[in-house]
């Protein structure tokens, strides 16, 4: 896939019709791209902070209790893109991957989609392509149906993030 036919690269703002979105590497990933709305404030997308302002250390993260499933951010996927879409989609990526930033209720408040993205080896994301308005459309949709359970132990982080990568087919899980 040629440079021109990426909608995302590294340091580059891509605008829609209702959205802009960033995207960036970290030191941590440099193969993987994300891609988040302009209005997102947190770009570390990997530490995750308690209300006093310490980083969380790996051994303290919990097991997330989601209150969600795959197959509604599925259906989703589905409603946004079209079959045509995602079949040629499928044919190098099986899925999409994001991280949700939550706040202490448990709503989600940022998406980071994430991307690969090899410059060495030539190996891009098909869904790079995808236009910024569709992105929009699967963000508020993932913001809606991706949620946490409430309890004291969400409560002492200041942020928290959850990866979550969905497969676009059930028949492929």
């Amino acid at each position: 896939m040629a440079q021109q036919d990426r909608n995302y690269a590294p340091g580059k703002i891509t605008k829609g019709k209702n959205v802009s979105y960033k995207a960036f590497i970290t030191k941590e990933v440099p193969d993987v791209l994300f891609v988040t709305n302009i209005h997102s404030q947190d770009t570390d997308v990997w530490n995750i902070y308690h209300k006093n302002g310490k980083k969380v250390e790996d051994y303290e993260i919990l097991a997330a209790n989601g209150d969600f499933s795959h197959s509604e951010i599925r259906e989703a996927i589905h409603e946004v893109f079209t079959e045509a879409e995602l079949q040629e989609y499928r044919k190098t990526a099986p899925g999409i991957r994001f991280m949700v930033k939550f706040d202490e209720d448990g709503k989600a408040l940022e998406v980071y989609f994430i991307f690969d993205y090899n410059t060495k080896k030539s190996r891009y994301d098909v869904l790079l392509n995808i236009s910024p308005d569709k992105l929009y459309e699967l963000e508020k949709r993932i913001r809606d149906i991706v949620k946490m359970k409430k309890d004291d132990e969400l409560a002492v982080f200041k942020n928290f993030k959850l990866f979550t990568s969905v497969i676009f087919f059930e028949e492929d899980e």
